[in-house]
């Protein structure tokens, strides 16, 4: 029977708004979610009968409704493929992106909260890569896959995921027009409205003019060892390249749901740049001159921006082939050590290391130097065992795979070292380093045993580059257990705000603000490409610090202070009163506001250090400093970067209302919304 009164619906209405905003990612083929208003009735589909049955329904009920649909669909059945007139890759997304054929009847999309889907949601395994994720999710295994990943989809219609207690009301009422009303009014319809969008076929350049988005992006750390004068001598060394991924921005947070990274990889990493570091100065070598490490350098790189390094691993990369990064050119670097997520995996692989390799077993026989066959040998030579993957399974998401993906020089050059073998042991996008499933001493004894086995293995294969042998014996290389404890401390455990020690002592403290779901825009809200974040800030001081070839003994006395203008955020340490420009100013902690807003930092220490922010961004983005605005430049934009900017408004009111439809009566209610199809792509 319908309900005709208020007091018959008011227990099914009485749930609130929780005024969540909306975030619209633009593609190189136009915009994913937010695209503006609708109205339709509530729809439940389901992918049970593959995406053209779940199209019939919706023509169905919108034939009898007399109105547009507005589709309820979990995450997982709307971007799945399923058998249909399309074919095996037909799904629900990719027909509402083709110009809505067969869904002409859908003005809308609700994704159900908890959807058990995975990350990237490609209906086939597009990298050899997938072979190792759990069974059921090998499509989250590779980022935004190019053609057939929801982010290259154009979508002309909103799509919102709901929130859990919204998603439950939704369902009923979903229900009840299906099961009660046979989609016969009066019925329960959805609207979606916005005060803060553009029109869904705006493109990019559109949205970045009139300030609506800006990119997604970051701050990359690179260090090298051997000094500032090192990067200009007249002759190349060769050079080994340790890296790990980071998610700077979520660094110091309590932990929440945002998109971060897997930071025993970045911890890992700077413990082992610290063991060589002190094996360095042991033998009187601060800073691992090149003679020290037999002719060779160690370029160390913490990666920011967006699922596992991705951005910052192909920035750097087109770096080092123009030799733009402290003057590494790509031709030098022999080796590459890329340290994964090692302290997630214990239940998975009982607290052992594994080496992957790109498209073939880790074997010295498949490497293309020398020094690359040397890093496998040191790695196994400190308990590494190698990855029991299938021999083509390539390497697994992350910097390596980034910077393959881009480039053959970096295919047979190095492996991963993860505390994992054969499968991811989460899904994509979480692998978030929290000390819940397993107690902290192991946590960081992993990490430990990551550091020391990546420390002996660099030094390893920058002997073997230099060909002269070092001066150091790379087999008592071992990871500093108070230094790693208090890396963990820092970075991995929950912290709200800036309190851990480490930190204290050489960035500026204060309390973040609520961390973002991604790993970083660039701009906030202003678009100056020089803004970094105090997690940035962190990692740059301790591989400053790490790297320098100033004695310890001569620092006394050589205090120095530097200036961020603008008061947001840390400026690049280079822009400092220390005298020579070879030197950077290190933990200058001791900040306080100046005229103007400016921040002035000061008690810091003068070191000789080759260190320096990277951007982590798409090549299709330019900075228009005369205008202060970001460009795409057309002629970069790549087939395979699908994944352009990020809103930064808050929006307030973006209003789902429910509604009973019953002649002229209007029942509304505002239902609390979460995030757009396309920031689930991103965080599932």
């Amino acid at each position: 029977a319908a309900l005709a009164h208020p007091a018959d619906v008011g227990e099914l209405m009485a749930f609130a708004a929780t005024g969540n905003g909306c975030t619209r990612w633009a593609t190189r083929t136009g915009e994913v979610g937010c695209a503006g208003d609708a109205l339709g009735a509530l729809a439940r589909l389901t992918g049970a009968g593959g995406a053209t049955a779940a199209a019939e329904k919706a023509e169905a009920a919108a034939r009898a409704a007399g109105t547009g649909v507005i589709a309820v669909v979990s995450a997982e059945e709307f971007f799945a493929a399923g058998a249909g007139s399309k074919g095996a890759s037909a799904s629900l997304v990719s027909m509402l992106a083709d110009s809505g054929r067969g869904m002409e009847g859908v003005v809308g999309v609700l994704i159900e909260a908890d959807s058990a889907a995975s990350g990237a949601y490609s209906p086939a395994a597009a990298a050899p890569q997938g072979a190792l994720a759990h069974e059921g999710q090998s499509a989250s295994y590779v980022w935004n896959p190019a053609g057939d990943g929801a982010l290259e989809m154009r979508l002309e219609v909103p799509v919102i995921q709901m929130t859990p207690h919204d998603t439950t009301e939704v369902l009923r009422r979903a229900a009840w027009n299906e099961h009660e009303r046979a989609f016969e009014p009066p019925l329960y319809q959805a609207s979606f409205s916005s005060d803060a969008r553009t029109d869904g076929t705006s493109g990019t350049e559109d949205a970045l003019g009139q300030r609506q988005c800006v990119p997604v992006g970051g701050h990359s750390i690179v260090a090298v060892t051997g000094g500032a004068e090192a990067q200009h001598a007249t002759e190349r060394s060769p050079v080994v390249l340790l890296a790990a991924s980071m998610d700077a921005r979520s660094f110091f947070y309590t932990q929440v749901d945002t998109g971060a990274g897997p930071r025993s990889g970045v911890v890992a990493m700077l413990a082992a740049a610290d063991a060589l570091a002190r094996a360095c100065a042991a033998v009187g070598k601060p800073g691992c001159p090149v003679e020290a490490l037999g002719g060779a350098r160690v370029a160390m790189a913490a990666l920011d921006a967006e699922a596992w390094g991705h951005l910052g691993a192909r920035s750097l990369g087109r770096a080092l082939r123009g030799g733009a990064q402290l003057g590494l050119v790509e031709e030098d670097v022999h080796a590459l050590l890329e340290v994964g997520s090692v302290g997630t995996s214990q239940t998975q692989a009982g607290g052992e290391l594994f080496a992957h390799c790109s498209l073939s077993e880790c074997s010295a026989a498949t490497m293309a130097s020398p020094a690359a066959a040397e890093l496998l040998k040191a790695l196994n030579e400190t308990d590494v065992r190698d990855s029991s993957a299938p021999a083509d399974a390539g390497f697994p998401p992350g910097v390596a795979m980034a910077m393959a993906h881009d480039d053959g020089h970096w295919l047979h050059r190095g492996a991963v070292l993860s505390g994992w073998d054969t499968r991811l042991p989460v899904n994509y996008m979480s692998q978030r380093d929290v000390l819940a499933s397993y107690s902290e001493p192991d946590f960081k004894a992993l990490v430990a045993k990551a550091a020391t086995a990546a420390a002996r293995g660099t030094c390893a294969a920058a002997a073997v580059a230099g060909g002269a042998g070092g001066e150091i014996d790379c087999k008592s290389l071992v990871a500093d257990d108070a230094y790693v404890s208090a890396l963990v401390d820092c970075l991995v455990a929950a912290h709200p705000g800036i309190q851990c020690e480490l930190a204290t002592k050489r960035v500026w403290g204060g309390n973040s603000a609520t961390a973002s779901r991604y790993s970083q825009q660039q701009s906030w809200p202003d678009a100056a490409p020089d803004m970094k974040r105090r997690g940035h800030a962190l990692v740059y001081d301790l591989l400053a610090t790490t790297v320098s070839t100033t004695p310890s003994a001569s620092v006394e006395g050589k205090r120095c202070n530097w200036t961020d203008p603008s008061g947001r955020h840390l400026q690049a340490q280079s822009d400092s009163s220390c005298p020579l420009p070879s030197q950077v100013c290190a933990s200058a902690a001791q900040c306080a506001p100046g005229e103007g807003g400016a921040l002035t930092c000061s008690n810091g220490t003068c070191v000789d250090a080759a260190v320096a922010y990277a951007p982590a961004l798409s090549a299709a983005y330019e900075w228009d400093a005369e205008r202060s605005r970001w460009l795409v430049n057309a002629s970069a934009v790549r087939p395979d970067e699908g994944l352009f900017c990020e809103t930064y408004w808050s929006v307030d009111p973006f209003a789902l209302q429910v509604v009973l439809v019953q002649g002229s009566s209007w029942l509304a209610l505002g239902c609390g919304l979460g995030v757009t199809a396309a920031a689930t792509v991103a965080a599932l």
